[in-house]
């Protein structure tokens, strides 16, 4: 009888020990999952700020003596804005900047110059273009994965004067970032910088203002470990989010 009620005793003070710790541990996890996501969605964000900062509605100019001396030269036809065909001299330039990013310079004395920048751990490419003595035409960025303009872009007159801005976003109150945000919660691999060699299909994100309103397009490589592939396209309404659309595809990912 005496250790029957030693036992009732201990397993009364050991009790409400016990159901505290699992609450512990059951904060402690969650809290460490919300760090781990909240870290991954302010990463996102900080390459989209930090690249948005790159772009400014300020005139610059195109170094066109440093192209000249340092890009590889050719000379051949190219066609003007209306359609006539006329003598110019092209200029190709790729380098690397200090943080690893990809910048190439290419165009020619007629038509003028494009320069696109990526960095290999952002989602976006700064994008300018320039006319054929250097001053700025337009800059802004595009997403990637896409090739769509994101953003704020401005434009500019021979001059040098900015003549318009436009915010590609506004029509999307679905946004790109609440795009991520989906393809995190569904475990789609979303890759960053440029494309690499042999690197097959990866997720790709488009975006379009149809009839029935603006909308979000996502295609990803769902299953690779039999031929042919399976590719998923998941539609998304670019005003609320929800998904419209999502079907499997068949594909031969070479």
């Amino acid at each position: 009888m005496p250790m029957r009620i030693k036992y009732k005793t201990i397993h009364m003070l050991l009790k409400p020990i016990l159901i505290a710790t699992f609450f512990i541990y059951g904060a402690t996890a969650c809290q460490s999952q919300t760090h781990q996501t909240s870290q991954q969605t302010a990463a996102k964000n900080n390459d989209m700020q930090t690249t948005k900062n790159s772009i400014d509605d300020k005139f610059e100019k195109l170094d066109i003596a440093e192209l000249q001396a340092k890009g590889s030269k050719s000379e051949g036809g190219v066609a003007k804005a209306d359609g006539n065909m006329v003598a110019a001299t092209s200029y190709d330039l790729t380098t690397t900047g200090d943080d690893g990013a990809i910048i190439t310079i290419s165009g020619n004395n007629v038509n003028g110059y494009t320069k696109k920048e990526t960095s290999p751990d952002s989602y976006f490419e700064v994008n300018k273009e320039y006319y054929p003595d250097g001053n700025i035409k337009s800059k802004g960025l595009k997403f990637i994965n896409g090739g769509f303009n994101k953003g704020t872009w401005y434009f500019f007159d021979e001059k040098g004067t900015l003549t318009k801005s436009t915010n590609f976003d506004a029509p999307y109150k679905f946004t790109l970032e609440n795009v991520m945000q989906f393809l995190q919660s569904e475990h789609i691999p979303l890759a960053k910088g440029p494309a690499k060699p042999d690197q097959g299909m990866v997720t790709t994100i488009w975006r379009n203002e149809g009839a029935q309103g603006p909308i979000w397009k996502i295609q990803w490589l769902k299953d690779k470990t039999k031929m042919p592939n399976t590719v998923e396209e998941i539609v998304l309404d670019g005003n609320t989010g929800k998904v419209t659309k999502r079907v499997d595809q068949k594909y031969n990912n070479s």
